[in-house]
């Protein structure tokens, strides 16, 4: 049983988060002062002498956000806007995401198209925030960041419905300090999705379905993943049906017929299991918009596999397609990988069921996706860092070992990246 969190509790785990995102944006912000931009062979915005470290928080997808709120998909697809005027107004802009196919030279690339790769919500919420702030880049900043805030403490609350005070902060810490986790104070989508669905599933275990349905849709027109969060819903809800104060139920039990006649008769009296609904709902909304602004309700697919590192197919392939990248690649995503799959196996007695589901889900999802942006994808994935937290209270040593390699490997990608070097 989840004991209540005190007040005492809940200030320690707000405060754990504000020093948590001052660290990183003192990391990011030292690596911007004393480590020199990479050269590129074109002009790109990110790397110009004059960009500023505020402007530098937007680099690479994070731009692409910007330039959403500001100009709209169709605009940005088709080029339809003067391009110095924008620049000087927006300063992430640059000729590589105007002049179709400038970079490698192939003229079939959709790079103007690559804005169909990003869902609309967390754009339209820097649209908004922008009429008040007044400018783009600092209204992408301060969603990202305040997302984080609101994530810290619903994730928190999350993880204490299983585990004591030092466990969920520990949580946190392992969230935080994860070698991606600067998208989190970068302009980036990461945070938002993680709050939408940290409160998601907190609202689920709480058993108020209209929250969980709702957040989780929204969870679903801020990233593609979102609907990786229905299935251990699903079970959430059957599990509740299996004597929920018994403790941890075997998933034979909890998918047995005896307790699915059960779950039947209790949405038959109560279907509040239909604001689950809103799920796909809100990736209907994502269909719609691409449907609209460009004629086709899948014009993402095209976006996704022009992109050079794109393509889908078995887990394994892509695996190989990843080592034969090269070093720069693999040493970023494989390790990454094995970790994930090397704590699912480790929790298998120790995590909820729902948790293992979820990790076993994205870790096949993930495996099977070329995209060389593992690196931060891998934050969205919460239980993760629920799984690292057990395992290091059993294994203190290991903790420690832990949290130092994840932080250094954080000091290293948040400088690469705040300086405009890829990272993911």
């Amino acid at each position: 049983m989840a004991t209540p969190i005190l007040h005492r509790e809940w200030r320690q785990a707000l405060l754990a988060a504000i020093v948590l995102k001052l660290a990183a944006l003192a990391v990011l912000y030292c690596g911007w002062q004393f480590i020199p931009k990479p050269l590129y062979p074109a002009d790109l915005w990110m790397t110009r002498p004059a960009t500023s470290f505020g402007d530098n928080l937007v680099n690479f997808d994070g731009a692409w956000f910007v330039r959403l709120a500001a100009l709209g998909y169709r605009r940005l697809a088709a080029g339809d806007y003067d391009l110095a005027a924008e620049t000087k107004r927006l300063r992430v802009l640059d000729s590589l995401g105007y002049q179709q196919g400038l970079y490698p030279g192939d003229p079939a690339r959709l790079d103007r198209g690559y804005g169909f790769r990003h869902w609309p919500l967390f754009p339209w919420l820097v649209r908004a925030t922008a009429l008040i702030v007044r400018d783009y880049v600092t209204a992408a900043a301060l969603l990202a960041n305040l997302g984080y805030l609101a994530f810290a403490l619903l994730f928190y609350a999350l993880v204490r419905l299983d585990f004591d005070h030092a466990a969920a902060l520990k949580a946190l810490l392992f969230a935080s300090i994860h070698p991606g986790a600067y998208s989190l104070t970068a302009g980036f989508n990461e945070s938002l999705f993680m709050a939408l669905t940290a409160g998601a599933f907190l609202a689920g275990r709480k058993d108020r379905w209209l929250w969980a349905g709702l957040l989780a849709g929204l969870a679903c027109t801020t990233r593609i993943l979102g609907e990786i969060i229905l299935v251990p819903l699903l079970y959430e809800y059957l599990r509740r049906t299996c004597n929920p104060e018994a403790g941890p139920a075997p998933l034979s039990a909890v998918l047995g017929p005896e307790n699915l006649r059960r779950a039947w008769q209790r949405f038959r009296t109560r279907p509040a299991l239909l604001w689950l609904l809103l799920i796909p709902a809100g990736t209907g909304v994502v269909l719609l918009t691409f449907q609209q602004t460009a004629g086709s309700a899948w014009v993402f697919f095209g976006a996704h596999e022009a992109n050079v590192h794109g393509h889908i197919n078995w887990p394994w392939l892509m695996l190989m397609e990843t080592y034969r990248k090269g070093a720069h690649v693999w040493l970023k995503e494989i390790p990454l990988h094995a970790a994930l799959l090397l704590v699912i196996l480790a929790s298998l007695r120790h995590l909820r069921k729902s948790y293992l589901l979820w990790m076993i889900l994205f870790f096949l999802i993930q495996t099977a996706n070329a995209n060389h942006s593992y690196l931060r994808y891998q934050i969205q994935c919460l239980p993760l860092f629920i799984g690292l937290a057990e395992i290091g209270r059993r294994h203190p040593a290991l903790e420690a070992g832990m949290i130092a390699l994840s932080a250094g490997l954080f000091g290293v990608f948040a400088t690469m990246f705040i300086n405009g070097y890829w990272t993911a």
